[in-house]
């Protein structure tokens, strides 16, 4: 019954895009705290809204947690959908950054839906080879320190995409 509700007023009230106001932005983040608060990793949350012609769409897969020297984080991966129908939707995708007591830390902005989901294994976010973005590389993200402020991911003959983390501002929280 609580998913029923969670859904039903997410659905009514949930808009994903970059340039939205704190108020909008809250609703995206109750629903990854409605992910997070769920401790199933691996399962796939789905929301989806129609506004006249304009289609958006938000998966939302708890990865599980990693533990630094000094804190535990949970990690979110979560697509966007957005478009005009639903045959033409663009996606992008977020790795959301949790402490331990649910409380946003930041986050970085992969771009493209990955082929594969990242996976956490010994305190590294693994990024497996994703032939759909040409990527036909094992990565490696270690955690075991701290947050990194950038990573990046290697594609093919030592090229790649940096992404760079970006801390939640009180807005975000």
């Amino acid at each position: 019954m609580k998913k029923i509700i969670l859904g039903i007023l997410l659905l009514s009230t949930l808009t994903f895009g970059c340039n939205k106001e704190p108020k909008e932005r809250s609703f995206y983040l109750k629903y990854l705290l409605f992910v997070l608060n769920e401790e199933n990793p691996g399962h796939i949350y789905k929301i989806k809204q129609t506004l006249g012609d304009k289609v958006e769409e938000i998966e939302a897969i708890y990865l599980g947690n990693l533990n630094s020297d000094f804190n535990k984080y949970k990690i979110i991966y979560s697509v966007g959908y957005y478009g005009n129908t639903s045959s033409s939707l663009s996606a992008t995708s977020i790795l959301t950054i949790f402490d331990e007591k649910n409380i946003l830390k930041g986050f970085y902005n992969i771009g493209p839906k990955l082929e594969k989901l990242p996976y956490i294994k010994a305190n590294n976010l693994i990024f497996p080879p994703d032939t759909v973005n040409d990527c036909n590389m094992i990565n490696k993200i270690d955690f075991s320190k701290k947050i990194p402020k950038d990573f990046f991911i290697e594609c093919k003959n030592q090229m790649g995409d940096i992404y760079n983390y970006q801390e939640a501002n009180k807005f975000d929280r």
